[in-house]
């Protein structure tokens, strides 16, 4: 699908979707619990329908409706299963200690770019307990089972492996301890991982080093609501600041566990007016000024705020930008092709992303098949001087389903301002 957007303007209220990264987790845990587990969440891309075509083959029972997912846990393990992980990373990286601790042997099929994503700190602190993880075209493998022990995790290149050993080591009949190695990146996540798994009653307890995981039942809280998503938010609320009129998203607690809530003092950092009634968020912009940031823990904010900057009035700069390259897209390579695209100038060193503000004119943009690409070059498509064309649009069903069709409710004009094409262009 092909997106056209003819000079739009945006305004009004949407709803944040329901945030991705913790209903993974709500996932995870629920399928292990000692009772079923409601999970009261309205949006399902299909990151979160991989991880439970994930926990469905484990052998756990999931039912979703319109506003809610009802998790039955699992009481009987198979000995091996086959399932396709799509483009999630979260679900392959999650679920390959899980199975290891379980003692499934498993096959994860993957789609796009995830077979070429790393996961070798798995590779490295789960051989020593008798776990081998081997890639082979489209697949990864894991065999093995694991025992309670002392364990490492090199975090340096994404909090997802050291999310997923307080998974794993969460399932094992004993206590274990988790030792961190390297610099950790995206912080908040993992603290995500364990509210959330203390949720269903304390286990992981943090240490000077790491972690003790203590081998505690999960104990189902019943009925769980998930908070809206503030990295999909992050795309509205741009808009509201790069904007001529003000974009109101509802759904953003004021105590989210998300990291990416960090957005707010950006905006306003930025210059952006940010109004906050309960849940509800709303920006408008006025004269943008640049800004530094450094995206070491909350790096899917990278994109969103390129466009921010390509807004503002001289050069913002992004630190801790190399591991970027190990996205949906090696997203230095693909941000910087949408800012050029649209007139805007970039620069790349030494972990340093630089934005040029300027003009934003109308283009031809690839999405590198990249969700966070097409979403962002949608609402810098709100301060373009001409037409701009999206390939390949999507992809947004990754994390957010709905984001064309809330874009078209937030369109000011009756005219056609958004046009989504099957056909090729």
């Amino acid at each position: 699908m092909n997106v056209k957007l003819f000079l739009p303007e945006l305004s009004g209220v949407v709803s944040a979707p329901t945030s991705k990264s913790e209903l993974h987790r709500y996932l995870i845990f629920s399928a292990f619990a000692d009772m079923p587990t409601v999970l009261y969440a309205d949006t399902h891309g299909d990151d979160i329908l991989a991880t439970v075509d994930v926990i469905r083959a484990l052998g756990a029972e999931v039912v979703i409706e319109k506003e809610k997912i009802t998790v039955t846990p699992t009481f009987s393990l198979p000995k091996t299963i086959c399932v396709n992980c799509h483009a999630s990373a979260s679900t392959l990286r999650f679920f390959i200690p899980i199975v290891a601790a379980l003692g499934v042997e498993a096959s994860f099929l993957t789609e796009g770019e995830l077979i070429n994503r790393p996961i070798a700190p798995y590779a490295v602190s789960l051989a020593p307990f008798g776990v081998s993880i081997t890639k082979e075209n489209n697949a990864v493998t894991v065999k093995g089972k694991l025992t309670p022990g002392d364990y490492e995790i090199d975090a340096s290149l994404s909090s997802q492996f050291l999310s997923g050993m307080l998974f794993s080591l969460s399932l094992l009949p004993s206590d274990s301890t988790l030792k961190i190695k390297g610099k950790s990146v995206s912080a908040p996540y993992v603290n995500m991982t364990q509210t959330v798994r203390n949720a269903f009653g304390d286990s992981i307890v943090k240490t000077d080093s790491g972690y003790v995981v203590k081998a505690a039942k999960i104990h189902s809280p019943g009925d769980v609501r998930v908070g809206g998503d503030y990295s999909a938010a992050a795309f509205f609320l741009v808009g509201g600041a790069i904007g001529s009129h003000p974009i109101t998203v509802k759904g953003l607690a004021q105590n989210s566990l998300q990291g990416d809530a960090a957005i707010l003092k950006v905006l306003k950092t930025c210059g952006a007016h940010i109004t906050r009634n309960e849940d509800a968020v709303t920006v408008y912009g006025t004269n943008l000024c640049p800004f530094d940031m450094d995206i070491k823990d909350t790096p899917d904010l990278f994109v969103p705020l390129s466009v921010l900057a390509a807004c503002a009035e001289g050069q913002s700069r992004f630190y801790g930008v190399d591991r970027l390259r190990y996205k949906e897209s090696d997203r230095l390579l693909s941000v910087g092709a949408m800012l050029s695209a649209l007139g805007i100038k970039t620069a790349y060193e030494n972990d340093v992303f630089t934005v040029f503000g300027g003009q934003i004119h109308g283009g031809d943009i690839d999405s590198f098949s990249d969700h966070r690409i097409a979403m962002s070059a949608a609402v810098a498509a709100t301060r373009a001087d001409g037409p701009v064309l999206i390939r390949h649009g999507e992809c947004i069903k990754k994390s957010y389903p709905d984001f064309f069709s809330d874009y078209q409710k937030l369109l000011i004009s009756e005219k056609t301002a958004c046009q989504l094409l099957s056909e090729s262009i």
